[in-house]
């Protein structure tokens, strides 16, 4: 959590100067205005297995992605309902000496090799409400509640390479959960739309967001 955190504050600083030097007046949370985003996730949570990331060390590697598509619409002026989807896939290695149990003072080892592999599908219904951070309304802080539902599968395999041949020691496990979802989060808008990053048990979102503005002249 302390690195969600972190990573909020970061984002509002550049935020903050950043609409300091737009000069339009944006009109992004009318009502009837649509957006349409993808955002990603770099942060384990409660709900997912999967992340994205790419970590590459000796005898261990690891490289996942976590997308979450989005759609949201303001039915009130700042005040918006709408539904993020979730997929992810996440494989990690880890390569060590296997030592069976024997007796003796020189044990003989074999390489091995753990692999874990996770898949994760998921929806949430969500609403949200903005409150302007500056008289250009180019920063925005947000409240956000939701219901997400996710299915979550586990692969586990341990690969020993014994003199005799190639040996598969595997496990499945497989989950699904549905729980609230409450967190805040951060909107910067610009002329063709707005970046977000959103904090909760979902874990830390940073999303790209087009406007579709709506055809009803106010």
């Amino acid at each position: 959590m302390k690195k969600h955190i972190l990573l909020f504050f970061f984002i509002l600083s550049t935020a903050s100067s950043f609409s300091q030097t737009e000069k339009p007046i944006y009109k992004h949370f009318e009502k009837g205005n649509s957006i349409i985003g993808i955002g990603f996730s770099p942060v384990y949570s409660d709900l997912f297995g999967t992340t994205t990331e790419i970590s590459i060390q000796d005898g261990s590697s690891s490289v996942g992605l976590l997308l979450s598509p989005s759609y949201g619409k303001f039915i009130e002026k700042n005040w918006m309902v709408g539904g993020m989807g979730f997929l992810g896939y996440y494989s990690s290695r880890y390569s060590y000496n296997y030592y069976p149990p024997s007796i003796g003072l020189n044990p003989p080892f074999f390489p091995a090799k753990n692999i874990s592999n996770y898949f994760d599908i998921g929806i949430i219904p969500f609403t949200r409400y903005y409150f302007m951070l500056s008289k250009r309304n180019t920063l925005a802080f947000f409240l956000q509640g939701g219901l997400p539902i996710v299915y979550g599968q586990t692969n586990y395999i341990q690969r020993i390479d014994f003199p005799s041949g190639q040996q598969d020691i595997s496990s499945k496990q497989s989950s699904l959960t549905l729980k609230a979802s409450l967190g805040f989060g951060l909107s910067v808008q610009g002329k063709f739309g707005s970046i977000d990053t959103h904090v909760s048990n979902l874990g830390c979102f940073f999303s790209f967001n087009k406007l579709l503005k709506s055809n009803k002249k106010a």
